[in-house]
């Protein structure tokens, strides 16, 4: 797994993460270090897992978000964005960011003949939103797809934000509609 910044950044992007504990930040002795006066010497540290990432936000001036979201400490997968101060980045399998997987398309299936925009979504994201169109329930899909529910949960919460609606029974109702 990588961190990858989806812009230009002085510092040691591409990362290559292997399990274990790295600090980002701005200091010398991070070891994913990012040269942006928005990143603080030790901004945040990564939890690298087989299956996911533990990111624990340091008290940093500018703050750390996962997919848009500001977090003291989340949960993060392949396809996720991160931002730690103003430099975003992505967690990809490649050091290139290249496409995660086969499955992100533009858009899902929910009917014969009716489709939803997916484009903005994370490839987790739009993992976990065809599971619910099948009606299966956070806990469903955080077993099937080995996410604890809370991770389910903060996908949830940005497929809410990107349909803006508020409830399973809005997404499913504009999903309809589609």
């Amino acid at each position: 797994m990588w961190l990858v910044s989806t812009s230009s950044v002085s510092g040691n992007l591409p990362f290559e993460l292997k399990p274990g504990e790295y600090i980002v930040g701005r200091s010398r002795s991070a070891q994913i270090r990012i040269k942006d006066r928005t990143v603080s010497k030790e901004h945040a540290r990564l939890v690298c897992r087989r299956n996911g990432i533990t990111i624990e936000d340091l008290d940093s001036l500018n703050h750390t978000f996962i997919n848009g979201r500001e977090v003291k400490s989340g949960e993060a997968e392949i396809g996720d964005d991160v931002q730690f101060g103003a430099v975003r980045c992505r967690f990809s399998v490649t050091p290139m960011g290249e496409a995660e997987s086969e499955e992100s398309m533009s858009t899902v299936q929910v009917l014969p003949g009716h489709t939803l925009d997916i484009r903005g979504l994370t490839p987790a994201q739009q993992e976990i939103l065809r599971l619910v169109l099948q009606g299966l329930n956070d806990l469903e899909i955080a077993n099937k797809t080995d996410r604890s529910p809370g991770t389910v949960h903060t996908h949830m919460k940005a497929i809410y934000d990107y349909f803006k609606v508020h409830t399973r029974a809005q997404l499913m109702a504009k999903a309809r509609k589609a």
